[in-house]
């Protein structure tokens, strides 16, 4: 896919030195913004080294960048990689400010994009963030590391509360504050058309609405965009430095990169039909859709055997299923239908047989990647939890009423 992409940081209205670091690699396929903290020089000497740490680990492996083919073993190298760049910038700003008294307590906010082929891996620690315009739409696909981001998910304040809430710059998580740090990690593919926006919280911090965003972000121009986005941040503050880091896949009008397009939305929509991922969203889509692995099978092909132990679940993305328990026929599965969800949650043997009745494709979530992405996602996980909890109960509720009915 063709990328354009565009770089820019302003020192703001007044700062008299800026702090902010931003990179734009092409080659390698890099797009990051630093936001660094530390007074005087320090953070300006921790978001530089920051970032360029993550690039020196990604040329060590830029033969593995250069051909990557987008299997699901390389998907997951890829992920390890931009979370193990992160965690060496962490270690390396840590071990500087040991070292270097006049740097002590030095740190920064590290977000990143590594893009290769069609696919996407972010890495994100503190409160810049990162964008994402699709389909006339605009999402936040990162999560503020700050205090109040966290008292919010707490229930503690409110989203307008947090607006104006004076510790919204306190950081829970930062690069070289400590020599480990918690990493988010997202890996998901691009779709032609799509506009994607990494800041720091100069910008981020007074330009955050998304109808606004949205609006600014139909620009033909990057320069125009990220000039206006800069502009707007300077007369509503300007107190902080500002940096955007723009990224525009272009939208080639063939048949290879339209049916792209349609793959990775149908995925998408198909998840979201789940009932266990449907309060999800775009973002966490995502993280479910990167634990995924698309499988084809024959008609007459057996996916679950009755009896046996189970650690994945199929949703179908073409084709059709027939569900049998015993000899007896119970339900036949088409697009965006879904069987085995319960083998995600426990290994008690499956209750019925699935066979293909047709060749099919269907999108497969096994069971040590779903706990994984729970470990490590567990805002996600909470979700996903009030879900099941709702669908059990549900589920309970109408096995009562059949009893009440067999009663009377």
């Amino acid at each position: 896919m063709q990328i354009l992409s565009l770089g820019k940081s302003d020192v703001g209205l007044v700062r008299e030195h800026n702090e902010d670091f931003y990179l734009v690699n092409e080659e390698l396929g890099l797009y990051l913004v630093c936001d660094g903290m530390g007074g005087h020089a320090a953070g300006e000497v921790a978001s530089r080294m920051a970032g360029e740490t993550v690039q020196s680990v990604l040329l060590d492996s830029k033969d593995f960048l250069q051909e990557f083919s987008g299997s699901d073993a390389e998907r997951e190298q890829l992920t390890v990689l931009v979370r193990n760049a992160a965690a060496r910038a962490c270690q390396v700003v840590f071990d500087h400010g040991q070292t270097h008294p006049e740097c002590a307590r030095m740190g920064t906010t590290l977000t990143f994009m590594v893009v290769v082929g069609q696919v996407a891996a972010v890495a994100h620690v503190g409160d810049s963030r990162l964008y994402v315009r699709r389909q006339d739409r605009v999402f936040k696909l990162t999560n503020d590391h700050t205090l109040v981001a966290e008292l919010v998910f707490a229930g503690v304040l409110t989203p307008e509360q947090a607006l104006t809430d004076p510790r919204s710059n306190v950081l829970t998580r930062a690069i070289g504050l400590q020599r480990e740090v918690r990493i988010d990690g997202l890996l998901f593919d691009l779709m032609p058309g799509d506009t994607y926006l990494i800041c720091s919280d100069g910008l981020c911090g007074s330009v955050y609405e998304p109808a606004e965003l949205n609006d600014l972000m139909t620009k033909d121009s990057l320069e125009e965009m990220s000039d206006t986005m800069i502009q707007r941040a300077k007369v509503r503050d300007g107190s902080d430095n500002i940096t955007t880091v723009l990224l525009r896949v272009v939208d080639e009008e063939n048949s290879a990169s339209q049916a792209w397009g349609e793959e990775v939305t149908l995925r998408l929509q198909i998840i979201k039909q789940v009932p266990l991922f449907q309060d999800l969203d775009l973002s966490e889509r995502m993280k479910v859709m990167s634990i995924t692995k698309i499988e084809h099978c024959e008609a007459g092909d057996l996916l679950i055997e009755e009896g046996t132990d189970g650690d994945c679940m199929y949703i179908t993305l073409e084709g059709q299923l027939i569900v049998t328990r015993g000899e007896v026929e119970i339900a036949v599965l088409s697009q965006g239908d879904h069987v085995g969800e319960m083998a995600l949650l426990s290994q008690k043997p499956r209750s019925a047989s699935v066979r293909a009745v047709e060749p099919s494709r269907l999108v497969v979530i096994e069971r040590d990647g779903f706990l994984k992405l729970l470990h490590e996602e567990p805002a996600l996980g909470i979700k996903l939890l009030l879900r099941i909890t709702s669908t059990l109960s549900e589920r309970i509720e109408e096995i009562n009423e059949q009893l009440q009915v067999f009663v009377l």
